[in-house]
């Protein structure tokens, strides 16, 4: 995980990604897919944090 990254503070903001985008799809006030945009948001997230390129394994 890249500086100045910790595992806690890493926690903290992929739960509160999730959860924001949780509570924007309960909201019903966004026009957006939950599963597959969730998907794509925490892939994209962990990706920035590897330094990988492409997908993540499944």
């Amino acid at each position: 995980m890249p500086l100045p990254w910790t595992p806690k503070a890493a926690a903290i903001a992929f739960n509160a990604m999730l959860s924001g985008l949780i509570n924007e799809w309960a909201r019903g006030e966004t026009d957006f897919e939950l599963v597959p945009d969730a998907v794509a948001a925490a892939n994209t997230l962990l990706e920035a944090w590897s330094g990988a390129t492409g997908s993540l394994s499944r």
